[in-house]
């Protein structure tokens, strides 16, 4: 993890910083697995540096949501806002900051009103792509519902909230009966 740490920003221009929330999410992620093993605060401070620029990528585009890229602050996606979503509640559960718990709640929130279907529990890909408004009902992913079913488990370990396990089955169901999905 060391050759990583350093790797990783070595060929990112000294930093961990990058263009596409989504890669910069499970980048912190893993930084945080690794703070949990090592305990070396390198880890934790990376892990902040990197979520406190994911929080840019909020904007009202589409009534909120992280952007998918800093060049697209009107493209919104489930691949951003997954991982974001479970860092903010990882980082509560670890630290118990209750702004990382509000951003959590706000991510799924905007997420679940605006990606995922409320009959079906099916997760959409993304809104906005062509800055048109229009959601994206092509690309039919089961990494999309893996990220929220794994979002809303993370909300319920965060808060005790039974309708987050409600909400994952809903869209497990559904992944177990769409034969559209891949």
């Amino acid at each position: 993890m060391s050759q990583w740490y350093t790797g990783v920003q070595a060929k990112n221009g000294g930093t961990f910083l990058g263009q596409y929330y989504d890669d910069m999410g499970w980048n912190a992620l893993a930084m945080l697995r690794a703070y949990d093993v090592t305990k070396d605060t390198s880890w934790k401070n990376a892990v902040e540096t990197v979520w406190a620029n994911i929080q840019t990528g909020w904007n009202d585009t589409m009534g909120g949501g992280i952007a998918w890229q800093k060049q697209e602050l009107y493209y919104k996606n489930t691949p951003a806002n997954g991982p974001a979503c479970i860092l903010a509640g990882r980082l509560y559960e670890h630290f118990g900051n209750a702004s990382d718990l509000a951003w959590a709640q706000k991510i799924y929130n905007w997420w679940q009103s605006t990606l995922v279907d409320p009959g079906s529990g099916f997760v959409y890909d993304g809104i906005n792509q062509n800055d048109d408004g229009q959601l994206n009902t092509t690309y039919r992913f089961t990494y999309n519902q893996g990220l929220f079913i794994g979002a809303a488990a993370e909300m319920y370990n965060a808060t005790g909230q039974a309708s987050y396990i409600s909400n994952a089955i809903q869209t497990a169901n559904n992944v177990l009966t769409d034969p559209t999905l891949r």
